[in-house]
């Protein structure tokens, strides 16, 4: 941009130059004086343009150089709000129910005292009882057994000594359910007590 404005100065200052020249070598008539040859005037008008030249570009401003690096600025990140979180109340954790021991099976080695029961089975069907004491003994021991008992039939199994409840489904030709109305309970570990089963009771014979 610079050079086309200084390039357009120079023409504008040239053709002043010459248009003066022309109205000189016009002007003047034969009995002027003895003039400058058209040689002398063209050197004089170039050294005229020359000098012009330097003027103008002096005047221009000088070109001022662009930074070559552009500072950056340091730019410090805030801390983000820290925010309180609310603490929600920790439901309690119910705690297990103590298992009834009288309604699991029975220890396998008892230490407290063992009595024998026999089972006759006058219902006619199988019987599938579940035989269960109703409060541990002197020992903290306590269950409740299941025996298979055929019809017709009259094993005899060893408990702990207690009071037992009895419950039986019957099956076969006929179905019941056989259940003890009264505590059945066997502390006497010397004698065998019989307890009959029929279709809807179970007791003592």
């Amino acid at each position: 941009m610079m050079k086309d404005t200084l390039h357009i100065e120079v023409k504008k200052i040239l053709y002043i130059i010459l248009a003066l020249v022309f109205l000189t070598l016009t002007a003047c008539g034969p009995a002027s004086e003895p003039t400058l040859s058209i040689v002398e005037i063209q050197d004089t008008a170039v050294a005229q343009a020359l000098t012009a030249i330097a003027i103008t570009k002096a005047a221009l401003p000088t070109n001022t150089s662009l930074p070559t690096q552009i500072p950056t600025l340091a730019i410090t990140p805030s801390p983000f709000p820290t925010l309180a979180l609310p603490t929600s109340a920790v439901a309690a954790v119910p705690t297990a129910t103590k298992v009834n021991p009288c309604n699991e099976p029975p220890p396998i080695d008892p230490k407290g005292t063992t009595v024998q029961v026999k089972f006759v089975n006058k219902s006619k069907g199988k019987v599938s009882l579940s035989f269960g004491m109703l409060n541990e003994n002197a020992e903290g021991e306590c269950g409740t057994y299941n025996f298979i008992i055929g019809p017709k039939t009259s094993p005899v199994f060893t408990v702990l000594a207690g009071c037992y409840w009895a419950w039986a489904p019957i099956s076969g030709a006929q179905t019941s359910i056989a259940k003890s109305p009264l505590d059945i309970c066997l502390t006497d570990p010397n004698k065998t007590r019989g307890v009959t089963i029929t279709t809807e009771t179970i007791g003592f014979d």
